[in-house]
């Protein structure tokens, strides 16, 4: 990486694409500032945050005096607090400039620095090492902070000894098979260093991107360091996995594991603050996930759906995690509008401060007393996260409402459950649940404890299959929101892979609002021996009669109630089994089992009804169909079919005068539901413009900012330029600007300059962000318009993709084509780099970093990439040759790379 070592002057970067130990020039990515060396470079160098934390300590706002009292308390002996960081004390002294703090934050780092050493002398592993490295974060993350803050009170030989520890913890970190402990190798298995939708992940990121700007300037490593987390990881892996993977926000890991995504946030805040780079805006998920987090989260707002693992809390509570989590994506989206709602529901729910001391930094740097509140009535009442398959419902936004969570989309990640086609139903308290919320460990994964119709076959359940066995995501094949109902029909059948029992298992759920929920299933097993499972888990004992069973939480007037009955198939036995009788790690908690059977396809049909709202339920078939009319205690009328063969139905609603408010065939389609309410006023959005940049001068993009309906009174949005690729001054001219809708107008423009010039390099992306909007909502899915400034200077570099079995033995090549159109007069070089995909470089192929070149006339060059061949049984797997530092032509393949696809021949 050419980075200019400057040390007396603030000096700018631009960050190449460079590989652990290799050097290679590229067109930038992005353009970064660091400070000089002897200045702090992290977070504190970013003045309006520094100016801000002093403003909060000199008036005594609360945030600010409770994390000074915990860091003096730690320092005077007072107290010793669990989980003390040695930086939030060298966090003080930059804010106070007492040199106190960095006496207690340098000596305690030094102390762990020395029994690292003291390990490594012995040739041992040292902690930082334990358990896959999942701690190099915090680890090498605090000796960094310390670092950068306290540098002035370290010896050169302290700076030079904490360097050479924390350089080798993060080499061994990406060089896994390489990695050692002073002369004695401790090689790993490398679990997740390049899965980014894993914890793991974000801990190798946090190291990395510390270390590499806190010693910039005096460490050889550190500009490797800050091209490994900012290009490598981040720009060539994190962004693109997370933009096609994660459409809607979240994890895969669920609402427990999934929260680790904070420390992400953490790192996308503290890097465009340390270096004026909004990497938060590179991906549409970080935005996302804030709603998403939002609206996992109960009524009551102390809870959250429990979706993959909870291990630190089993009952899935709202934490000061959650809390962070919140916060941080409030600060790198403040003036969206969604922040306001975030700091409304933060105000209101269990953790309206942080409760544990160890995060009392967060309140402090994540103050959002100068935030404007908005009503959680502001967001629509339901949202769809496709990318970890959540579909979260509720009557109302308010602590008594009910609420559901469906469950339909990959599975993909080890923490994450075998529920495909699970729901959860809450009013006041869970009254259908996850029975890991009472589990000693919170990390059961089994069928039997979600809400699923599971296949037996001789009494062995036939389980689900994540996706690297072959097998397939539960797919939602239609979705809607309206104020009337919700409706989810998901086919759950790929995830059983094609297992030889599964003929067919499909789920349609139906919430009439407020109360009422039907649930029809279609399942075929295969075999004499098999039989179908309809599985409810409950909190408490219920009671049956018959065909229905009852569930009640609370004590009236305030108790609440759960009514299932089952509609077909007819004449089955419900069964009630408490759960500690059937496993030890369970302390609670009841699972109600319906058994079919029958050989070939079962019809299962239940209505749930919370409170009582359903005063009768009929089955009312039709042909090919079966249903059921139900009558609704608020005089409504609701008569549902669902068909037998294939996915769907019809549905009519009356109301209490007997009109038709609601009738046709269920939707076919998946259809997102809007961020906000349609009906809180006149709504924002902003376009997208696609501008080549010219030779000579600027050319304009028009962004247009449209306003629906009609205002009856004065509506304002700012208009604010922000960079991606592109860089404000060199490819665009900022711009910072109020937009005034007077009554009447719907249309209001927005322009960007876009400056011109002859240099050959990529496409290159701004953006128009919305903020601010006063008298209107902004529904624009991301809040801003997207400038693509396209090149139109010099030849054009593309690369094709490559499909092929890898063979049983020995390597076989797979050969990318590099195309150069049209041929150029000189020399035209370029690299092609590989990375992983789900193949894994070393025992899937072979990395390969090799640089072209193209003379004068040639249009066509090759990248060839051995791939190793072997009899192992294991799924399709892909990995990437990237396109890097272009000289003489430009890269217009949409994504810089070419996929290799490894097709499984075993």
């Amino acid at each position: 990486m050419k980075i200019n070592l400057a040390t007396s002057n603030t000096h700018r970067v631009t960050l190449l694409a460079v590989v652990l130990s290799v050097t290679l020039t590229t067109s930038a990515l992005a353009a970064v500032t660091i400070t000089s060396l002897g200045t702090p470079r992290i977070l504190v160098s970013n003045a309006a945050t520094l100016t801000n934390l002093r403003g909060l300590l000199s008036t005594n706002a609360p945030s600010a005096t409770r994390f000074k009292t915990m860091v003096d308390n730690q320092l005077s002996g007072a107290a010793n607090y669990y989980g003390f960081e040695p930086w939030y004390a060298a966090l003080m002294k930059q804010v106070t400039g007492v040199p106190n703090y960095c006496t207690y934050a340098v000596t305690r780092t030094e102390t762990f620095v020395v029994s690292e050493e003291a390990l490594i002398a012995q040739h041992q592993r040292p902690a930082v090492a334990g358990d896959s490295y999942l701690e190099v974060g915090p680890m090498i993350g605090n000796l960094a902070l310390v670092y950068d803050w306290c540098r002035a009170s370290m010896t050169v030989a302290q700076r030079q000894r904490w360097m050479t520890y924390a350089n080798q913890a993060v080499w061994n970190v990406w060089h896994p098979a390489g990695a050692k402990w002073g002369t004695t190798p401790y090689p790993w298995s490398g679990w997740s260093v390049d899965n980014p939708v894993n914890n793991y992940y974000y801990s190798f990121l946090e190291a990395t991107m510390l270390l590499g700007l806190a010693t910039h300037g005096e460490n050889p490593q550190a500009p490797t360091w800050i091209a490994q987390f900012r290009t490598v990881k981040l720009e060539y892996q994190l962004f693109p996995t997370f933009t096609r993977d994660l459409t809607g926000g979240g994890s895969r890991e669920g609402t427990g594991y999934g929260t680790a995504m904070k420390n992400l946030w953490r790192l996308y805040d503290w890097w465009e603050r340390s270096t004026g780079d909004l990497v938060a805006a590179r991906t549409p998920h970080t935005l996302a996930s804030l709603p998403h987090l939002m609206h996992s989260i109960v009524p009551t707002l102390d809870q959250l759906t429990p979706t993959g693992d909870h291990a630190r809390d089993s009952t899935a509570a709202l934490f000061d995690y959650h809390r962070e989590y919140l916060q941080e994506l409030m600060r790198l989206f403040r003036g969206t509008g969604v922040d306001g709602v975030a700091k409304s529901l933060l105000a209101q729910s269990s953790v309206p401060t942080m409760q544990n001391s160890f995060m009392f930094y967060s309140d402090y740097l994540y103050d959002h007393a100068g935030s404007t509140a908005r009503p959680l009535t502001a967001l629509e009442t339901a949202y769809w996260g496709s990318g970890t398959g959540q579909f979260s419902m509720r009557s109302a936004w308010d602590k008594t409402a009910v609420y559901a969570n469906f469950i339909c989309g990959p599975y993909t990640e080890s923490h994450a459950h075998r529920d495909q086609g699970s729901f959860t139903l809450f009013k006041g308290s869970w009254l259908a649940y996850d029975a890991n919320i009472d589990s000693h460990s919170g990390i059961q994964q089994g069928e039997a404890l979600h809400n699923l119709v599971r296949i037996e076959d001789n009494g062995t359940i036939i389980q689900q299959r994540p996706g690297e066995t072959g097998a397939g995501p539960c797919a939602m094949r239609a979705l809607a929101h309206n104020s009337y109902y919700d409706y989810a029909s998901a086919n759950v059948t790929p995830v059983y892979g094609g297992q030889a029992q599964v003929g067919k298992v499909e789920r349609e759920f139906v919430f009439i609002k407020p109360s009422t929920f039907i649930v029809f299933d279609r399942v075929q097993s295969v075999g004499a021996t098999t039989r179908k499972v309809w599985t409810l888990n409950v909190p408490v004992q219920p009671v049956v009669n018959g065909q229905t069973f009852s569930v009640t939480r609370g004590v009236a007037p305030n108790a609440n109630s759960l009514d299932v009955l089952r509609l077909a198939p007819t004449g089955l036995t419900t069964v009630v089994r408490a759960w500690p009788s059937l496993d030890s790690d369970l302390l609670a908690g009841y699972r109600v089992d319906v058994t079919d059977s029958a050989i070939g396809t079962s019809y299962f049909l239940h209505t749930l009804d919370v409170n009582k709202s359903v005063l009768s339920a009929v089955r009312a078939d039709a042909s090919g169909q079966t249903g059921a009319t139900l009558s609704l205690r608020d005089g409504r009328k609701v008569t549902v079919r669902f068909n037998n063969a294939t996915a769907g139905g019809t549905l009519e609603i009356r109301n209490a005068a007997n009109a038709v408010v609601v009738s046709g065939a269920l939707p076919t389609t998946v259809k997102t539901p809007s961020l906000f309410r349609t009906d809180v006023g006149p709504l924002l959005t902003i376009g997208n413009v696609t501008q080549t940049e010219g030779n000579a001068g600027t050319k304009n993009s028009v962004f247009t900012v449209t306003l629906s309906p009609a205002a009856t009174s004065t509506v304002t949005v700012n208009c604010s330029t922000a960079d991606g690729s592109a860089v404000v001054g060199s490819d665009y001219t900022a711009l910072n600007t109020l937009l005034t809708f007077t009554p009447g107008q719907t249309n209001k423009t927005c322009t960007v300059p876009v400056i011109s010039n002859t240099v050959v390099e990529p496409n290159e992306t701004f953006f128009v962000n919305l903020r601010n909007a006063v008298g209107a909502t902004i529904v624009d899915p991301d809040f801003r318009g997207i400038g693509v400034i396209l090149n139109d200077d010099g030849p054009l570099l593309s690369i094709t993709d490559v499909t092929a079995t890898e063979g049983n033995v020995g390597n076989k090549n797979f050969v990318f084509t590099v195309t150069l159109n049209p041929a150029a007069t000189s020399n035209v070089t370029v690299r092609c780099l590989t990375t992983n995909g789900t193949a894994a470089v070393g025992s899937d192929y072979t990395a390969l970093n090799t640089l072209l070149t193209f003379t004068p006339g040639q249009t066509s060059k090759t990248c060839t990439v051995p791939v190793i061949g072997d009899t192992v049984v294991e799924p399709n797997e892909t990995f990437y040759v990237n396109l890097t530092s272009p000289v003489g032509a430009t890269i217009v393949d949409p994504d810089f790379r070419g996929l290799g696809t490894i097709t499984k021949d075993d």
